[in-house]
């Protein structure tokens, strides 16, 4: 639980964004009082700018198990990390491939690039997913025997928490000679990275779903590949990404990095919390039976209207939503659900419930309260 002015929160919303982590609130200002100097000049300040980015990159790609610290350039966050990984990616990687597959339940910033992808004169095919959210091998095999590919398939689904046996995909990726990006920006802090044991060519991460501040990401390349700019003239980060570092950014994902929540007592609290979840109201748990992230159940209240009881759980002080942040005020239903099967009548009554690792049992059980009075009602 949380403090909102004077109001008591539950926060249930943490794959939207997370609360900034009490370290980064405790030295920002004195971060801000040294750190002016543009990293890029050659002066005292600038130096010193360059190692706070320098020794940041070096935190950051500890975390993800990378030796080479080089292999991490930064970036706006989770969407520009994708676009880059993706679309920058395929344009460097012509003409080795002939299209990009993505899951059917990736990020919008992902799907959203079919008409860049087709400019390339590239194809760009969707990849099925099973009713529990795993991607559908017989279908990817069957896609990457036609041609060579760039795939793109997440770690994590921000909606389902549902995770994707990582492993497995790149192996039979690499195998065929395809080549492999992996969305991480929700898995990043809550699931072991080992990038340096795995063949996976690119990955992306974001700052703010793990306490650093909004707007700084970063895009993992595996050493020997090569990046095109999405725009401007790539005058920084190894020459992929214009405009000037955000050095408070990079410094704030460095620290969270240094600082990652423990997620295995809220595993526990939060399957027990689906247990009493579909004892007392019936619910279905999308992609329950699937291994997903410890603090994520996306739940769906058969009969009962989402916006109703996102309205009533609000004014009982719970912050809760109805899936991915970047639609949370669209009228579309899911298409992660959509593409799980989920029946049409089922897509209105969904209500994604994503906790941090300090939440208590005691807001559990005001949850659980706070539904029983708005579904009686």
């Amino acid at each position: 639980m949380i403090l909102a002015g004077e109001k008591k929160i539950v926060y249930a919303d943490a794959n939207a964004s997370s609360p900034i982590k009490p370290i980064i609130l405790k030295e920002i200002e004195n971060h801000l009082k040294i750190s002016y100097g543009n990293p890029s000049n050659l002066h005292a300040l600038g130096q010193l700018s360059k190692k706070i980015l320098e020794d940041s990159r070096k935190i950051i790609a500890g975390s993800l198990s990378i030796s080479k610290p080089k292999d991490i350039i930064f970036t706006s966050g989770g969407t520009e990390s994708n676009v880059l990984g993706v679309l920058g990616f395929a344009k460097a990687l012509k003409p080795k491939i002939r299209q990009v597959l993505v899951s059917e339940i990736e990020h919008s910033s992902i799907l959203g690039l079919k008409d860049h992808i087709c400019q390339e004169g590239l194809k760009f095919e969707l990849i099925r997913v099973t009713k529990d959210g795993l991607v559908d091998m017989n279908d990817l095999k069957e896609k990457l025997s036609k041609e060579p590919s760039l795939v793109s398939i997440m770690f994590a689904n921000n909606e389902t928490g549902v995770i994707q046996p990582i492993k497995e995909l790149d192996e039979l990726i690499h195998a065929g000679g395809h080549f492999f990006h992996c969305d991480a920006v929700q898995a990043f802090g809550k699931v072991k990275m080992e990038l340096d044991h795995s063949n996976i060519d690119c990955l992306s991460v974001s700052g703010h779903k793990i306490g650093a501040l909004k707007g700084i990401g970063a895009l993992y390349v595996r050493d020997g590949f090569d990046i095109k700019p999405i725009f401007g003239d790539g005058s920084h980060e190894r020459s992929w990404r214009s405009g000037t570092e955000n050095l408070t950014g990079v410094w704030s994902l460095g620290l969270a990095c240094d600082d990652f929540n423990d997620y295995s007592d809220l595993e526990k609290a939060k399957n027990n919390f689906d247990v009493e979840l579909k004892k007392e109201f019936g619910v279905i748990i999308a992609g329950e039976n699937s291994k997903r992230l410890g603090n994520t159940s996306c739940v769906i209240f058969p009969g009962s209207n989402q916006d109703l009881l996102l309205a009533g759980l609000d004014l009982h002080g719970i912050s809760a939503s109805a899936g991915s942040a970047c639609k949370a005020n669209a009228s579309m239903p899911s298409h992660v659900l959509k593409a799980m099967g989920i029946e049409k009548e089922l897509l209105k009554s969904v209500i994604r419930f994503s906790f941090t690792s300090d939440v208590l049992p005691a807001d559990f059980d005001h949850i659980l309260s706070t539904l029983a009075k708005l579904i009686k009602k």
